[in-house]
C-alpha cells in the first residue's frame, strides 16, 4: 500500500505565464501539512491543479490555462474547500449537505448530523445560504469537505472568517480526522498560532515552485521566523 499522496511533475501555465514549475511532493498519509507562501506563490493553484488531476488524465487545457501530468495515479476520495465554498444560496444549509452527499452516492444522514454538531452550525443550519455571513458560509464549505468520509482533505485558508470558538472547533475536527487516518493539506499566507500547534510538515511555495519540504519541528528547531523571512525574501537561495 502506498503510503505516501503524490503531486508529480505538475506544471500549469496562463496563456505565456509559468503559473506552477514542475512540482513535485510525497506527502505522508495521515498527516497534517501546512502549505505556506505569499499571496500569488501558486498555493490555490496547487490545490487547484490536484483536484483538476483526479478527474481528468493527460493534458488539460481550459479557457488558455493548461496544465500536464504523467502517468501516476492520484487520489480519488479527497474532499476541499477552495477559496469562495460553493452551495446553492437558495437551499438551507442542511439541503446543501444532503443534495452534495447524495451527488457522491453517500447519503448518510448520521455523517451529516455529526458534522453540523462538530461544526456548531445547528442554530442556522435550517435558514438559507443567502443569508448567511461570511463566517457560516465557511463552515458550509468546510462541512461540504467532510461530508463524504474523505482520505484527503484539502483546505484553502480556511481560518478565513472564523471566530476564535469556530477556529477551535475546526482545530478539534482536523485532529479528530487525522486520528483517523485522514492527511490534511492546509494553505495559508501566515503561519498563524491555531496551526503552528498542530501541523506536522511544512511546504513553503514562492513564484510557483516548492522552496521548501520538511518536517515542523526541524523548521521550529532552525529559528523559524528568520528563515521563512528569508525564504520568501530570496526565493530559498
Amino acid at each position: 500500500m502506498n503510503q505516501y499522496i503524490e503531486f508529480n511533475n505538475i506544471n500549469k501555465y496562463d496563456k505565456r505565464k509559468h503559473i506552477l514549475k514542475e512540482i513535485n511532493l510525497k506527502l505522508k498519509k495521515g498527516k497534517i501539512i501546512g502549505l505556506f507562501g505569499e499571496n500569488g506563490a501558486g498555493k490555490t493553484s496547487l490545490m487547484k491543479a490536484y483536484l483538476e488531476l483526479t478527474t481528468y488524465n493527460g493534458l488539460i487545457k481550459t479557457n488558455n490555462h493548461v496544465m500536464t501530468k504523467k502517468n501516476h495515479k492520484y487520489l480519488q476520495n479527497v474532499g476541499a474547500l477552495i477559496e469562495t465554498p460553493g452551495s446553492y444560496p437558495f437551499m438551507t444549509g442542511r439541503k446543501n449537505l444532503k443534495v452534495f452527499s447524495e451527488y457522491i452516492g453517500k447519503k448518510r444522514e448520521s455523517n451529516i448530523e455529526e458534522v453540523i454538531k462538530d461544526l456548531d452550525m445547528s442554530s442556522f443550519i435550517d435558514k438559507k445560504v443567502k443569508n448567511y455571513s461570511l463566517g457560516m458560509k465557511q463552515k458550509l464549505g468546510i462541512a461540504l469537505s467532510l461530508i463524504n468520509n474523505p482520505e484527503f482533505i484539502i483546505l484553502d485558508e480556511p481560518l478565513n472568517g472564523l471566530d476564535v470558538y469556530s477556529v477551535k472547533s475546526l482545530i478539534n475536527i482536523i485532529k479528530k480526522k487525522k486520528d483517523e487516518g485522514v492527511t490534511f493539506l492546509i494553505s495559508s499566507h501566515l503561519i498563524i498560532e491555531e496551526l503552528k500547534n498542530i501541523i506536522d510538515e511544512i511546504i513553503i511555495m514562492k513564484s510557483g515552485q516548492i522552496i521548501l519540504h520538511t518536517d515542523f519541528k526541524k523548521f521550529k528547531n532552525e529559528n523559524s521566523e528568520n528563515l521563512l523571512i528569508n525564504l520568501l525574501n530570496n526565493g530559498g537561495k
